[in-house]
């Protein structure tokens, strides 16, 4: 329910659009014909509008080139009541990535080609310089606002009703670091708010929805209508055929799925905050807020012989590898071009790799906690291990330094937050 329920519309030609798996999908009513509209859709790369009439997506963008790279130049935006799609696009040297809807106008920011970022790990930074604005209702997109602060860029939105909350960042020389949070609010919204739904609850009238007009009604008696009963008796059940799969993961608490995404470290950082679980596409728990109170270091991490002359990132990757009786040439993987996180994935069987960026120290212990080292960046070329913790520290291994040290929760909070809370680790 929680993922499908991104985009649920039928149109008045009886067209029915879902979105599962990253597909959009149209389901012709009376046929049951099925056809693909978009497939391998990111969270990052679609917006979908609070009455599921609209869809804005965006095609793949470029591979990095020495550590930079280019999103998409253009936005696709359809309308399906009409089924009609414009596109919006930027100038050379310049992406496009969709934000959101504020109500039926599409939000989007830009970001220029240079500013793209990939470290050292190969976690993409997507710093926006800019934010728009766009009204498509008329078919032809107008920009209605422009946000921009010469400093500043937004690194994600948060729109909840007419407000707009723009997450910034900062380049600090050396990474991209969190800066504070600015907002837009549409002050035109509640001015053209004519309906207030609102919901009671009583014993006697059990669930009761309420009207409130901004006007004065007719004074004529509402009609009931009651529609006949209908008989179907041919078969209703549409398959969608999907060969591509990717990795799901859901936030459950309080009795219901509070979210459903493709990125992990959203769903911890959702689920702590409301005291919930994330489940995984197995239904097995990928995170959990219970852990165990202390957890000695680990004494199996050590940078294998392959690797003694390579780079912090490279070392750190030989001794997760390594603790698990892996031994390979990662600076050699590195060298041609493998990201250190493809390097898990290739390698090691059994385990799923997780990109954690953005998450607290005190939510990646929990992984230190199932055995697993999180792989930790600290400067654009530098990275360490964290291998323990007890109730105020956590355990660091350095393989620059060839030994491991303690260090209190709130000065890692304040290190690894200057290199932009670049986490990942693997889960068996």
């Amino acid at each position: 329910k929680s993922e499908m329920g991104q985009l649920l519309y039928v149109n008045e030609g009886g067209e029915l659009f879902l979105m599962t798996n990253g597909c959009v999908y149209g389901v012709d009513l009376n046929t049951l014909t099925v056809r693909k509209l978009v497939e391998g859709l990111t969270e990052d790369r679609f917006a979908v509008s609070k009455s599921n009439r609209y869809i804005a997506w965006t095609d793949g963008g470029e591979e990095p080139e020495n550590g930079r790279g280019s999103g998409s130049s253009v936005i696709h935006v359809m309308n399906l009541s009409s089924g009609k799609t414009i596109d919006i696009s930027v100038g050379a040297g310049q992406s496009i990535r969709p934000l959101g809807f504020m109500e039926e106008d599409f939000v989007y920011g830009v970001a220029h080609d240079t500013d793209i970022f990939w470290d050292a790990a190969g976690t993409v930074t997507y710093p926006m310089y800019q934010i728009r604005i766009v009204e498509v209702l008329s078919g032809e997109p107008e920009v209605v606002k422009t946000y921009e602060k010469e400093g500043y860029y937004v690194s994600g939105v948060a729109i909840e009703g007419y407000t707009m909350y723009l997450n910034r960042i900062r380049y600090n020389g050396t990474a991209y670091v969190e800066a504070d949070q600015d907002m837009i609010i549409n002050r035109e919204g509640d001015r053209g708010e004519t309906v207030a739904v609102t919901t009671d609850m009583s014993e006697e009238k059990e669930t009761e929805v309420s009207l409130s007009l901004a006007g004065e009604m007719s004074e004529r008696a509402p009609r009931l209508l009651t529609p006949q009963e209908t008989l179907l008796e041919e078969k209703r059940v549409v398959t969608l055929q999907d060969e591509k799969s990717r990795k799901q993961y859901y936030v459950y608490a309080k009795g219901d799925v509070l979210l459903a995404t493709d990125r992990i470290a959203d769903a911890v950082i959702r689920a702590n905050e409301d005291m919930g679980v994330v489940i995984g596409a197995d239904l097995q728990y990928v995170w959990k807020r219970a852990r165990k109170a202390v957890q000695p270091p680990f004494t199996d991490i050590a940078v294998q012989s392959e690797d003694d002359e390579a780079g912090s990132i490279a070392k750190c990757i030989n001794a997760m590898l390594g603790k698990e009786d892996i031994h390979i040439s990662v600076g050699a993987l590195i060298e041609a071009g493998e990201t250190p996180k493809n390097i898990l994935a290739n390698t090691m069987r059994d385990v799923t790799v997780l990109d954690l960026t953005g998450c607290s120290v005190d939510e990646i212990l929990y992984y230190v906690s199932c055995g697993s080292p999180v792989f930790a960046m600290t400067g654009t070329s530098d990275a360490v291990l964290v291998v323990g913790y007890d109730s105020a520290n956590i355990v660091i291994y350095d393989p620059a330094l060839g030994m491991q040290y303690r260090e209190t929760i709130e000065e890692a909070e304040d290190l690894f937050a200057e290199a932009g809370d670049i986490f990942f680790t693997y889960l068996k």
